[in-house]
């Protein structure tokens, strides 16, 4: 998780300076047109196409941040619950308390009939249940 960071954080102040850059560069063209360096379409050209890549980018950096900002959460969460292991490394048995202290639900779905893979013809009852561990999130069993 360390990498994906440093790597999309990286790429966020890349994506941050090349917005930057634009707005000069949008403005030095503005400058450029009111002093009638640029025609009216080759100002209107280099705008658009200053714009859409700026749009782009602007777009790339909240995806970029929400990316990195959901890492640290997991990063946080998978910590927490390390930190919850620490206290109970010789479990013998499932207490309610060691219960409460690592499940955070439990969905039990109902159970449905469905083909047997190794008996043709025959059926076979399958029952999915859902765990959500605090600190790590949910897995299937069944």
């Amino acid at each position: 998780s360390d990498k994906a960071i440093k790597s999309k954080t990286a790429e966020l102040n890349k994506a941050d300076r090349r917005i930057a850059e634009l707005d000069r560069i949008i403005k030095r063209i503005y400058e450029d047109h009111i002093a009638e360096k640029l025609s009216d379409e080759r100002f209107s050209k280099m705008l658009a196409d200053y714009e859409d890549e700026q749009a782009a980018l602007i777009s790339n950096t909240a995806v970029l941040r929400s990316e990195v900002e959901e890492i640290r959460n997991k990063t946080a969460s998978a910590q927490n619950f390390i930190k919850l292991a620490e206290r109970y490394t010789d479990i013998t048995e499932l207490t309610a308390e060691v219960a409460r202290t690592f499940i955070d639900r439990i969905i039990v779905h109902e159970a449905e009939m469905v083909d047997n893979p190794k008996s043709k013809g025959h059926k076979t009852r399958r029952q999915e249940i859902h765990i959500t561990l605090n600190g790590i999130g949910e897995f299937e069993l069944g």
